[in-house]
């Protein structure tokens, strides 16, 4: 859900925007993925967040992978810093 807007005078959308999806873990885990992105279109802040307290790399190793990588669960992953 969000919005995209238009600023006065400037001809490039500001984007304040935030959708959700939840991952299955390698281990069955459910793991709800948030994705929020604002600001100018040309240069937007995009973060990743996670009801597990997963850091952005972690996430998107998750969201890429569609899982975490073999042989390694999530606390695997912290450990060898993927």
């Amino acid at each position: 859900s969000g919005t995209v807007a238009f600023k006065p005078r400037t001809r490039l959308p500001v984007l304040d925007l935030v959708g959700e999806a939840t991952m299955t873990s390698r281990t069955g885990e459910n793991i709800a993925v948030i994705l929020e992105a604002q600001g100018p279109i040309d240069d937007p802040k995009v973060t990743f967040t996670s009801d597990r307290g997963l850091s952005q790399r972690e996430i998107l190793t998750l969201l890429t992978a569609g899982q975490e990588p073999v042989g390694l669960g999530l606390r695997g992953i912290r450990r060898f810093g993927l």
